[in-house]
């Protein structure tokens, strides 16, 4: 277990690594250090299989536990222990959460744990591998399939015309060369009035992501038109001028009407905290009120009878 908070988890652990915030880097280049100094490398697998070991060999070479421990805050015969055991197991598994890829050096944390996993061969085995846990369901796998503005499937970079144009041929079609904004980029085009329109589906975008009560107490602009189609009342349906709410479908339960159904904004009187009407979408937008708020709070909105 490697978290620099003891959870529930860490009574169950053989060694919990409770390292300093943000030393995630200098933590995992030592045990990569102990496992190539000490040949626990599985050179079979780095031949068949890898490229540019020989420049990492290089480079971490620095990177020794005597080092690192004063930056991590771990001892360095504990990490040189904790590297043998993942070296020498006939089968490894790293799991992490969101906590590595979302951290500020996120790319980097992994990057280490995907070199940790290389040079041992604990990859293509039952029982090895790398398993990232995502927020949500599928997003790996939508990410691996190219849904990421920059990326086309398998991570290739859009802007490069000679990894672009075999997929165009397949598509039929040209590709814009030029990248797309990630959700934070996004936000901040909205109030910068970059982005007048956005259709929202299957996503509660003043949830997720970086600071999320700071995005739902940042007001919407009035400029900003959006639809929002969703089964259920979230944050970005009380913001939106329409919401297409749908029915969640199970057993013999009828399908969704595809008739659109016009939300309500909604404003609660901060006094009484009884939730009051407001106008339907498409009517004044100062009736909208920003969720999250001081002050503030939604009521269900009323649907349309289908």
């Amino acid at each position: 277990m490697i978290d620099p908070r003891r959870q529930a988890l860490s009574r169950h652990a053989v060694k919990h690594l409770a390292f300093k915030p943000g030393s995630d880097v200098a933590m995992l280049n030592a045990m990569i250090n102990t496992i190539i100094t000490e040949g626990l490398t599985d050179e079979q697998y780095i031949a068949g299989y890898t490229e540019g070991f020989e420049e990492l060999k290089a480079k971490i070479k620095d990177f020794t536990p005597e080092k690192m421990a004063p930056i991590c805050d771990i001892p360095a015969e504990t990490l040189r222990e904790v590297a043998r055991m993942y070296a020498r197991a006939k089968s490894s598994i790293i799991f992490w959460g969101m906590g590595i890829s979302q951290h500020v050096h996120g790319t980097d944390n992994a990057r280490c744990l995907i070199a940790l996993a290389l040079i041992t061969g604990q990859v293509g085995r039952p029982g090895t591998g790398l398993h990232p846990l995502r927020g949500q369901n599928n997003v790996q796998g939508a990410s691996d399939a190219g849904l990421i503005p920059m990326f086309l499937p398998d991570y290739q970079p859009v802007g490069r015309i000679d990894l672009r144009e075999p997929f165009e041929k397949l598509w039929h079609q040209q590709l814009d060369p030029v990248r797309g904004l990630t959700v934070v980029e996004i936000m901040n085009a909205i109030h910068a009035g970059e982005i007048n329109g956005m259709y929202i589906e299957g996503r509660k975008s003043g949830d997720v992501g970086p600071r999320p009560c700071s995005m739902r107490a940042r007001r919407w602009p009035n400029s900003i038109i959006s639809w929002c189609r969703t089964c259920s009342s979230t944050r970005p349906a009380f913001h939106a001028d329409v919401h297409f709410a749908g029915l969640g479908v199970r057993g013999k339960n009828p399908a969704p009407s595809p008739t659109p159904i016009a939300a309500c904004n909604w404003r609660a009187r901060s006094s009484s905290r009884q939730a009051t009407p407001g106008r339907i979408s498409g009517s004044s937008r100062k009736s909208r009120s920003a969720w999250g708020c001081p002050g503030t709070m939604p009521a269900r909105p009323m649907s349309l009878p289908r």
